[in-house]
């Protein structure tokens, strides 16, 4: 079962960021489609979410 979020996400074109828990990573591709963190890493969420920000990375990886 995946998250209705991601689900959404994916439908919408839009990558998000996404923790390496369960099937997600076999879901999403790491970079491409969207960005997979370990799981409880606040360091790795907060570098995820800056550069969707500050390194225009959301406008390379996304989907549509």
């Amino acid at each position: 079962m995946f998250s209705g979020v991601l689900i959404d996400a994916f439908i919408s074109g839009s990558p998000v960021i996404v923790i390496d828990w369960n099937l997600n990573s076999e879901v999403v591709e790491n970079g491409i489609t969207s960005l997979l963190i370990e799981p409880k890493s606040s360091n790795e969420l907060t570098k995820a979410m800056i550069s969707f920000i500050d390194d225009d990375l959301l406008k390379e990886i996304k989907l549509f």
